[in-house]
């Protein structure tokens, strides 16, 4: 009895401790550390590479053809979804991205998140052809954001069939602030330096190193920048 108990601690134990791979495409780990109940779903055609990076507790799942996720960051608690064919998830140097979803479901088409960059829980979702969403360098996301570079469901015209609603790209620049609950809707830049209140919207671009705030956002103050450390004052 006491054997089967240990058995099972054992095989328990190696389960979190080690990934479960169901994999027919490749896998390319250097300088890697990525334990902890991490899950790869890699169908044949398609690549994860992991360069020095910190992978736990996370999911990747490449279906389609010729799809590649590259990580060269931190990914903690973090959901990677990619179907189509020729589409990428590009994690960089010294980002951090925690508690994420990244859904990727397109031909063509990237999600990058930029180096040093830090998310508190962020769900991207980046549909269509040639599409892409870009984040900068150096940006905190806060909890509960939403960057849309597609409405998810297509719209169109009753009569003719013309569709209303295409894809377009998203691009958030360097050092931005995201709040909490905020939302970044397709065909918007959000520029460098801008932060952007809690529970906004944004629907269009921003001006560089400005506030935005409300439904829809819009421009509250300018020449504004902000720091990474906790206020003091």
């Amino acid at each position: 009895m006491i054997r089967k108990i240990i058995h099972l601690v054992s095989r328990l134990w190696f389960f979190l401790r080690y990934p479960v791979l169901f994999c027919s495409g490749r896998i390319k780990s250097k300088g890697t550390v990525w334990n902890l109940g991490c899950r790869f779903l890699i169908d044949k055609g398609n690549d994860v590479v992991l360069e020095n990076a910190y992978i736990s507790r996370s999911r990747f799942v490449c279906r389609g053809e010729s799809n590649t996720i590259t990580c060269n960051g931190h990914v903690y608690k973090t959901k990677m979804f990619i179907s189509g064919k020729g589409n990428r998830i590009v994690i960089q140097d010294g980002a951090k991205v925690y508690n994420t979803t990244i859904t990727l479901r397109a031909e063509k088409s990237e999600i990058t998140i930029g180096r040093n960059t830090n998310t508190g829980s962020l769900y991207a979702v980046c549909m269509g052809k040639d599409n892409y969403i870009r984040i900068g360098e150096s940006c905190m996301i806060s909890d509960n954001v939403e960057i849309w570079s597609t409405d998810g469901h297509s719209i169109s015209d009753k009569v003719t069939g013309e569709l209303l609603n295409t894809s377009k790209p998203v691009v958030i620049g360097n050092r931005v602030w995201l709040g909490k609950n905020s939302v970044i809707l397709k065909g918007v830049e959000v520029k460098d330096g801008t932060i952007v209140g809690m529970n906004s919207v944004v629907t269009k671009d921003t001006e560089p190193f400005s506030v935005v705030a409300g439904n829809p956002a819009k421009t509250v103050r300018n020449n504004v920048k902000w720091s990474g450390y906790y206020t003091k004052d």
